[in-house]
C-alpha cells in the first residue's frame, strides 16, 4: 500500500521506520508544538457527523491518525464514500472506532455500517 502515511508523535526507532519505509508507508513525525500535516482531501472534502451517518452503509477509502494538543487525545480523520462519485471526510475520537480502522487498515477500501452500542460508537 505506497503512499500510506503514518503519523507518530513518540519517538520510532529506527529498526521500525526502517520496516514501515519498506512496506511503503511514509513515517512522519509531529514534533511537540508543530503542526500535524494532513493530506489535501482533509482541507477540500465536505465533513459529515456520526449523525448523519448513523445506520447507514458507507466505504472507508483511507484515514489518517492525529493528535489532539488542545483535547490531548487521538483522533482519525476517514475519506468515505457515501454514494456513487460523492466523498465526504469524518473525523471521530473514538477509541473503538480508531480501534478497528487500525484492525482492518489492510483491508480498505471497507464497506462499514456505523452503530451505536450503549454509549460507543462501531463498525458493523
Amino acid at each position: 500500500m505506497v503512499g500510506r502515511d503514518i503519523l507518530v508523535v513518540k519517538k520510532m526507532n529506527e529498526n521500525t521506520q526502517e520496516t514501515l519505509k519498506k512496506f511503503g508507508y511514509e513515517v512522519k513525525h509531529i514534533k511537540k508544538g508543530g503542526k500535524q500535516e494532513f493530506p489535501e482531501w482533509t482541507k477540500t472534502l465536505e465533513k459529515i457527523t456520526a449523525k448523519e451517518l448513523m445506520n447507514k452503509e458507507f466505504v472507508i477509502l483511507e484515514y489518517v491518525l492525529g493528535h489532539s494538543k488542545k483535547y490531548d487525545s487521538d483522533f482519525a480523520v476517514m475519506r468515505i464514500a457515501v454514494g456513487p462519485n460523492e466523498e465526504r471526510q469524518f473525523a471521530t475520537s473514538s477509541t473503538v472506532l480508531i480501534g478497528q480502522l487500525e484492525e482492518n487498515k489492510d483491508n480498505l477500501p471497507l464497506l462499514v455500517k456505523l452503530s451505536k452500542v450503549d454509549k460507543y460508537y462501531i463498525f458493523e
